[in-house]
């Protein structure tokens, strides 16, 4: 949803305004990219909140490794709406495709049912995903209690996959300039 402003931006001629300036579509995409990332680590930070209140989830024993793999989560998860996004031209294509993406990635990373319940071929298909690594680092420290360093691995491909979509997103933005 808010990255799909992007669009509607672009529609209504915000866009164009803002490519008069010096940063050009860099300055749009990264700012959006900025505002994805507090907002999902925002969002992340609730619900361990209700998870630490209404269900007693160690929050405080954890917060370190938390804080740092929800921020990769979040980096992953901006970096993959402004890939999308920024590829689609209207909104409802952008809703459609996003929709599929993320039904897609959500039943192969194992957000639907256990990765653990289907053929192996699909588990290793799911290490492609963003939800496996971010559901793997999740279950090590709040499900198996493993140490910090167990989240190392999950939270550097997180942010690498987010880092590889906002380059994607970076150098699909720049048919705004010519549109």
């Amino acid at each position: 949803q808010n990255a799909t402003s992007i669009i509607d931006e672009r529609q209504s001629g915000i866009v164009d305004r803002l490519l008069v300036g010096p940063g050009g579509t860099r300055v749009l995409v990264l700012g959006k990219f900025e505002f994805l990332v507090v907002l999902g680590f925002a969002q992340c930070a609730l619900i361990f909140l209700v998870a630490w209140l209404g269900y007693g989830v160690d929050l405080p024993g954890h917060i370190g490794p938390l804080v740092v793999l929800s921020s990769a989560a979040s980096i992953a998860a901006a970096g993959l709406a402004l890939a999308v996004t920024t590829a689609c031209r209207t909104r409802q294509q952008a809703h459609t495709v996003s929709s599929f993406v993320v039904l897609i990635l959500s039943a192969i990373g194992g957000s639907m049912i256990p990765r653990f319940f289907m053929p192996s071929w699909l588990q290793r298909l799911g290490w492609f995903t963003p939800n496996a690594w971010a559901i793997e680092g999740y279950q090590a420290i709040l499900w198996r209690d493993e140490p910090a360093s167990a989240i190392a691995l999950p939270s550097l491909v997180l942010a690498g996959a987010g880092a590889l979509m906002l380059v994607l997103a970076l150098v699909t933005a720049h048919r705004f300039e010519r549109t």
